[in-house]
Order: C-alpha cells, then sequence, then structure tokens
C-alpha cells in the first residue's frame, strides 16, 4: 500500500513499521533525531526538491553509505552457560519455527532455520539474533508481537513466557553453539542430544524403534523377528530360536571383547545396546546397504558396522560351512562400535584394533588368515610407514595395513591399555595416544616399520 501519506506522518505505513519495532531489522536502528526529522518532513507535505524522481535515492545523498546487515559469527558454547542450544533452544526451533523457515520450497522471509548456520546467516531482514541483544534481536520481537507485522509463530499460539524467556537467556548468554556440526539439520541436533542425555534404557528403546524403521525401509514386506539380550538387539529374517542362538554366541563374544579392551565388567559395554542386523541371503543384505545407508556394499562383504551416537549397529550374513566365522565377526563389529564411540578416534585405529580382536577370537578364521597373508603385500605397496594413516591405500589394502599396526601397538599391553584408560576418562585420541606411546602414529608407525626390517 501507500507508505508515505503526505502532511500525515501519524497515518503513514513507513512510520508505523519504524515506531511498531518491525523496521529497521537486522540490529540497525533510527535514531529518534532521524525518526523525528522524517515525521516532519512529512507533516510538512512530503515535498520533492530534487529534478528526477525516478532518481535512486543512493544517488540522491552520494556522501551516505548503504548501512550493511550484521554479521553474526558462529561461537563455541564454553560449557559455563545456563541455556543449551542443543537442549533447550533446538527443540523449540524445530517444534515451531522451521516449518516455514527451513523446510518449505520457499523459506519465509527467505530465512532458512533448518540449521545454525542458516539461523545466523538470516534471511532478508538480516540475522534474528542480536549476540548479547535480546531485546533488539528480530526473533524475541516477533516472538513477543513487537516487531509489527505477524506475531510469530504464524498461524499458532503465541509461545508462553518462559519459553520465550529461555530464548532471551541463551541470546543474552552469547547466542552459544554446543552441537558438533552448525550445518547439521536441528532435527540431528535435537535427536543427538536427546541420545547423550538419555539412559542406557531409554537409548535401547529408541534405536529399536530405529532399527525396525530401517529393517522395513530396506526389507520391505519380508517378515522379521527380534530377540533382546543384556548387550544386542538381534534383528533378522530367522526364526526365533534362530537368533537366541545367535544372541547367546554375541554375549560369549561380548565378555571377551570387554576384557581385551579393559571395559568396565558391571555396565553394558555399549550404552543403549548394540543391533545386529542377520540376512539370510547375500541379496538382502546388499539392499539393506542400498536403502538405509544409500550405498553399494563391495561384493566381498559379509558384515560391516555403523556408530553414531543416536545409533549402533552391525550388518552381517552369517556364516555356511566354513567361510568364516560368527564370533571372530560379531567381535569385530563390537569392538570397533565400542572404539568409535571415543572422542576423534579415527577410522585406521577403530577397524585396525576391531581386527585384532577378530584375529584373537578366531586365530583359525579364514578371513584373518586372509589379513595376514596379505601384510607383506600391502607393506611393500607403501612408499612410507605411514600411508595408510593418510589414506594413501585403497580401502581394504588401508585397513590391512592398520590391523599390522593395531598388531604392534596391542603388543605393548601396558602402552595400549593406558591409550585405552585415557580414552575411557574423556581425553580425545591424539593426546592420549600420543600420552601412552610418546609420539604421534606417524611416529610410531616409523618404528614399526623399522621392527618389521
Amino acid at each position: 500500500g501507500v507508505v508515505i501519506m503526505a502532511k500525515d506522518a501519524g497515518g503513514s505505513r513507513i512510520i508505523e513499521v519504524i515506531e511498531s519495532g518491525d523496521m529497521p531489522r537486522g540490529g540497525l536502528k533510527i535514531e529518534p533525531a532521524e525518526l523525528a526529522m522524517l515525521k516532519k518532513w512529512i507533516n510538512e507535505g512530503a515535498s520533492f526538491d530534487a529534478q528526477d524522481r525516478s532518481a535512486s535515492l543512493t544517488s540522491l545523498a552520494p556522501g551516505v553509505t548503504t548501512a550493511a546487515l550484521p554479521t553474526v559469527k558462529l561461537t563455541r558454547a564454553t560449557g559455563n552457560e545456563t541455556i543449551s542450544f542443543s537442549n533447550d533452544i533446538a527443540p523449540i526451533l524445530v517444534k515451531n519455527c522451521i516449518g516455514c523457515h527451513g523446510l518449505g520450497r520457499r523459506s519465509s522471509g527467505r530465512l532458512n532455520m533448518n540449521t545454525f548456520q542458516g539461523l545466523l546467516r538470516g534471511g532478508e531482514s538480516g540475522p534474528p539474533v542480536v549476540p548479547g541483544r535480546p531485546a533488539e534481536s528480530l526473533i524475541i520481537k516477533k516472538l513477543k508481537g513487537t516487531g509489527g507485522g505477524m506475531q510469530m509463530p504464524a498461524n499458532a499460539d503465541p509461545l508462553p513466557a518462559n519459553v520465550i524467556a529461555k530464548i532471551e537467556k541463551w541470546i543474552q548468554e552469547g547466542v552459544r553453539f554446543d552441537a558438533p556440526n552448525a550445518g547439521q539439520p536441528l532435527t540431528e541436533v535435537v535427536t543427538l542430544a536427546k541420545a547423550i542425555g538419555a539412559t542406557h534404557e531409554e537409548l535401547s528403546v529408541d534405536r529399536e524403534k530405529l532399527a525396525m524403521s530401517n529393517w522395513k525401509l530396506g526389507m520391505p514386506g519380508i517378515e522379521v523377528n527380534s530377540k533382546q539380550t543384556k548387550n544386542f538387539l538381534i534383528v533378522g529374517n530367522y526364526a526365533e530360536g534362530t537368533l537366541v542362538e545367535y544372541g547367546a554366541i554375541a554375549e560369549q563374544v561380548a565378555g571377551k571383547v570387554t576384557s581385551i579392551l579393559k571395559g568396565p565388567a558391571n555396565k553394558p559395554i555399549i550404552k543403549g545396546r548394540m543391533t545386529l542386523f542377520v540376512f539370510k541371503q547375500r541379496y538382502d543384505y546388499s539392499e539393506f546397504g542400498k536403502m538405509v545407508e544409500k550405498r553399494t556394499l563391495p561384493r566381498e562383504w559379509r558384515g560391516h558396522w555403523r556408530y553414531s551416537i543416536v545409533d549402533a549397529y552391525g550388518a552381517m550374513i552369517p556364516p555356511r560351512g566354513e567361510e568364516y566365522q560368527l564370533g571372530p565377526l560379531v567381535g569385530q563389529q563390537l569392538a570397533a562400535v565400542s572404539l568409535a564411540g571415543f572422542k576423534k578416534v579415527p577410522d585406521w585405529f577403530t577397524e585396525g584394533v576391531a581386527r585384532v580382536v577378530a584375529s584373537r577370537l578366531g586365530t583359525d578364521d579364514p578371513r584373518v588368515k586372509k589379513w595376514d597373508a596379505g601384510l607383506s603385500r600391502v607393506r611393500g605397496l607403501m612408499a612410507k610407514p605411514d600411508d595408510f594413516l593418510t589414506g594413501k591405500l585403497g580401502p581394504e589394502d588401508r585397513f590391512i595395513a592398520a590391523y599390522g599396526f593395531a598388531k604392534f601397538l596391542m603388543a605393548d599391553s601396558a602402552r595400549f591399555n593406558s591409550l585405552i584408560f585415557q580414552l575411557r576418562q574423556g581425553t580425545e585420541f591424539p593426546a592420549a595416544f600420543s600420552a601412552a606411546f610418546g609420539g604421534s602414529p606417524a611416529q610410531a608407525a616409523e618404528f614399526w616399520a623399522k621392527k618389521l626390517r
């Protein structure tokens, strides 16, 4: 509509949006003296004293620069905040905001709040948050209905005062981020935070639901049974009796893995239990990879593992005959998932140690014999002892080398146990490795290579 009503400042839309706080946005402001001047000009008739009415305002005021919308930089949480973005703020945004600002084809106001990065970037009005200044933050104005236009959330009841107060407090404390990845969808941030804060049984319930959902996605229409043990949820297209048998084998293996990795005997080896998907045919296993993991599993694979804080599972085809052994395969997957839960543990260490665990559970396992036979060939492929650390080998050759290196590390049980102890205490892998072995993995690999000469 009409923005300026000549001789009627009070009836002019431009004055209305300024006085309501709706404009300007993004933390910009019009000073009282400037607003008074604007009102006076309108009340005096809003006269135009230049020559070209089609000229841009910037050309009429060449000495004035256009105010840039502010930018908000990502600031990591210190742990001393009273409000957590992951636990307190992200669930509010997911429930009330991202339906219009993130999940639609075109986010309202071009404000995409589906990720924390999008929230900081803002939309047409700039960032909706001004760190340390909740009263100046557009999101607070909109939630309270003081920012002009429609009160947010749109077409819904206003948020309770205590909920808005949480957002205000978070802004006051600096708009700090406490999740791993600022580009991660907020729905995943919320799910991750829930899993971290859950008890063993609570996480077990959530993982069971996720396991059944993944089975339906990968194996639609195929009947499934499941059995729960102390440390596992066994899921597969086998009779219940067979799953009970697999569960018993898995529990025997769990005790041995706990001993090798010095796990606490009075706690579950995996918080929330580990799911073991068992498939009758190679085709079933392959379809699971395509539908659930969106990838083609290598034809030679008979099992693999996946870990996130939200989920933890192994997927496998139980052996037929003597092609390989079930116990070492389960042990490899369980050990890998256990190690992957520590801080900043590299995949070469996770897989290398997991294969050593498998070798200790089945020295005569055909897969173990194949790894041992391939060690000399793989060492010949490496120009430098740390090539497997830096990704200069193919995936399988890299992990065979990691297996050999892990055997070398684990032979020094005192140092290896010290490393595992520090990882269990929450120390990040690089620092824990250096403290236990007196140097970096690359330096240890140099020593390993000399021992092999």
